[in-house]
């Protein structure tokens, strides 16, 4: 609809990126919870809601104090884990690309891709190493639980995906199960 209006009520003289004026449009609006996407960000956002993406198996976050991508999760499907990457180490480049001035969803872009494919990520911990890595379908889990002190069940929530459900309610049952041995 926003499209069609614009589209019908303004006239370009010259090219313009349609895009950019569509994220204008919902920014000028003031609602911090309206968001414009384009096609690629909605597919991006879309496989982050259903916990089902194609990459490595690895969360990162930047770091401010070290100017780079750290990373934060390493789930065990993922080719990352195989590899012996953990959270703490800093991905310094993609494919040869240095990342530390991306934005978070650019550096995804280059990290996931189709199954069976290969990305190069350099990683520093203790040394900086050059990993090749083959891409995986991966389920984020986003639900942690364990029992404490035999009668105490607890379950964390990382995020919200289509997967959250079902992963809580396998997390209850092992819960019950562990307080009753």
């Amino acid at each position: 609809m926003m499209k069609r209006y614009i589209d019908d009520e303004f006239y370009f003289a010259y090219d313009i990126d349609a895009e950019e004026i569509y994220k204008d449009f919902i920014s000028e609006l003031g609602d911090e919870y309206s968001i414009y996407y384009t096609k690629e960000e909605y597919e991006v956002l879309q496989s982050d809601i259903k916990g089902k993406y194609c990459g490595v198996g690895i969360v990162l976050v930047y770091n401010n104090k070290w100017n780079c991508y750290v990373v934060k999760e390493v789930f065990k499907e993922g080719s990352a884990y195989n590899a012996g990457i953990k959270a703490g180490d800093k991905l310094l480049e993609v494919d040869g690309v240095q990342i530390s001035n991306m934005d978070i969803e650019d550096v995804q872009k280059l990290i996931r891709g189709e199954e069976d494919t290969a990305v190069k990520l350099l990683i520093q911990d203790k040394n900086i190493n050059e990993y090749v890595l083959h891409r995986d379908h991966i389920i984020t889990n986003s639900v942690q639980w364990q029992v404490i002190d035999d009668d105490i069940g607890y379950i964390c929530f990382s995020e919200f995906s289509y997967e959250t459900f079902a992963q809580y309610q396998s997390a209850m049952k092992n819960v019950k199960d562990r307080s009753e041995e």
